[in-house]
């Protein structure tokens, strides 16, 4: 499966705002669905996720953000290729097996793994010795264990909420160590 969280505005996965609980929407998105599908073990054999990303909705107008004169300067082919970087969807990928990448975009790996090209759907990027830093792979585990630290940090809060805890700020991420997934 491949969960798609739609948003108006620029979204990525920020591990501080994942530990402090600010940005964990998408993870609990790919839990539940996940889960569901589990227990519909008799339709499903397996429910792995493929990935987890947030798609931005909005109209990528280029010339809105050139000058005038670069816009003329551009030709269709890329202008349009400059709009479809805008869209690419960005998220974590499933690496375990790397087979599954080519569910994101036929042909993005080949049979041993490897990653062909950079991606046009997903934050894949194929550099000089492989992935580039933009490209954000997690094992399934790593996934899961992600997914699960949020259900926890659901939990937590919502029985703090209800024992009547209430900070006036509750959020301060400066202040948090960096989450260790």
């Amino acid at each position: 499966i491949r969960i798609i969280d739609y948003k108006t505005g620029s979204q990525k996965l920020d591990p501080m705002e994942i530990q402090e609980g600010t940005d964990i929407q998408l993870l609990v998105y790919t839990r539940i669905v996940t889960e569901i599908l589990k227990k519909e073990s008799v339709k499903y054999s397996a429910v792995i996720p493929a990935g987890m990303y947030y798609y931005t909705v909005e109209n990528p107008e280029k010339e809105k953000r050139l000058s005038s004169e670069e816009f003329d300067l551009l030709d269709g082919e890329e202008l349009a290729r400059e709009i479809n970087e805008e869209l690419v969807m960005k998220g974590v990928s499933n690496n375990n097996p790397m087979q599954l990448l080519n569910i994101q975009e036929k042909g993005l790996v080949n049979e041993e793994g490897e990653l062909l090209h950079t991606s046009t759907v997903v934050t894949l990027k194929k550099g000089r010795g492989g992935l580039t830093v933009d490209s954000m792979l997690l094992s399934g585990e790593q996934m899961e264990k992600l997914c699960d630290y949020t259900t926890e940090l659901m939990k937590t809060k919502a029985d703090e909420i209800l024992s009547g805890s209430f900070d006036k700020s509750p959020i301060n991420i400066s202040k948090k160590k960096a989450c260790e997934y």
